[in-house]
C-alpha cells in the first residue's frame, strides 16, 4: 500500500504511511544513529585512548572490582570501537567508515536502491588506500609482523 493522501474535513490532508515505509525509516534511523554512535567513538578514542585501552585489558570482573570506568563518552562499546576503528585497522582514515555508514542510513531513508554509488566507493578506496599509504610511511627499518614470523630483513 503506498502513501496516500486524504482531505479531512477540517481541511488538513491526512497522510497514511503503510508498515514497509514505517520500517524503511525506522531502519534508516536505526542505521544513522549506529553512524553517529560509531563517529562519536573514534572521535573521542583519539583524546582518551590511553585510560581506555589499559581498561580493555582487564576483564570485566577486574573492571569493576578496580572501578575501573571508561574515558570514553561512548563507554566500554565505544572505547572498544574506537579502539577497532583507529589502532586496529584503519588508523586515521577510521573516520570515514562511520561516514559511509551514515551515508548508507540516509540512502534508505531517500528510498534509493542500496546500490554502492560513487561517494561511498570513493570513500572506500581512500580509507584502504589512505591507512595502507601511512602504515608505509611509518614502518620501521624491521617491522614487528617479520620477527614474528622469524624472518629478517638483515643480509
Amino acid at each position: 500500500m503506498a502513501t496516500t493522501n486524504k482531505k479531512a474535513s477540517n481541511g488538513r490532508q491526512r497522510v497514511t504511511r503503510s508498515d514497509s515505509e514505517s520500517a524503511r525509516w525506522i531502519s534508516g534511523l536505526v542505521i544513522i544513529f549506529i553512524a553517529l554512535f560509531m563517529a562519536a567513538s573514534v572521535l573521542f578514542s583519539y583524546f582518551c585512548w590511553e585510560g581506555d585501552q589499559s581498561g580493555l585489558q582487564l576483564s570485566t570482573e577486574e573492571r569493576e572490582t578496580l572501578g575501573v570506568t571508561p574515558e570514553n563518552m561512548c563507554g566500554w562499546l565505544g572505547a572498544r570501537v574506537g579502539m577497532w576503528l583507529v589502532d586496529q585497522s584503519f588508523g586515521l582514515f577510521g573516520l570515514l567508515l562511520p561516514i559511509i555508514v551514515l551515508l548508507l542510513g540516509v540512502r534508505v531513508i531517500r528510498k534509493r536502491p542500496l546500490l554502492v554509488n560513487h561517494l561511498a566507493l570513493s570513500l572506500v578506496l581512500v580509507m584502504l588506500l589512505g591507512s595502507l599509504t601511512l602504515g608505509f610511511a611509518w614502518v620501521e627499518v624491521e617491522p614487528l609482523c617479520l620477527d614474528r614470523m622469524g624472518w629478517s630483513l638483515r643480509y
